[in-house]
């Protein structure tokens, strides 16, 4: 179960990626701050993704993957500092970070626990 600071501290976040997992005909949606050092060790939490979407808040394609490997990616800077951070861990030069990734129910939860103690108390 995510910590409730943990995520107020994330929503708060202005760099908020929200991550499409699809493997084995499913969909995993997950929310993360999209520092290039995370987005690297987020993709590579999944090894076994038969593709990975990042979008921010808005919904607007950050990159997407086939596995592991990035196919698109709009922002070519971004592109280059994510690559610098995953390249060594897809060669296993080195380890990715933990990420503090709630899923999707997770911040949905903690979402609707908000607006029903606004509720109770306004």
């Amino acid at each position: 179960m995510a910590d409730n600071d943990q995520i107020q501290s994330l929503l708060d976040s202005t760099s908020v990626t929200l991550g499409y997992v699809y493997r084995d005909g499913q969909r995993e949606k997950y929310w993360f701050d999209g520092t290039p050092e995370n987005i690297a060790s987020f993709l590579m939490r999944f090894p076994d993704a038969d593709q990975i979407i990042l979008t921010d808040r808005m919904d607007m394609l950050v990159l997407n993957t086939i596995g592991t490997f990035i196919d698109t990616c709009p922002d070519k800077e971004r592109l280059s500092q994510v690559l610098t951070h995953l390249a060594p861990m897809q060669m296993g030069g080195a380890e990715p970070k933990e990420v503090f990734c709630p899923s999707d129910q997770e911040v949905n939860d903690y979402c609707n626990q908000l607006s029903q103690h606004d509720m109770t108390f306004s």
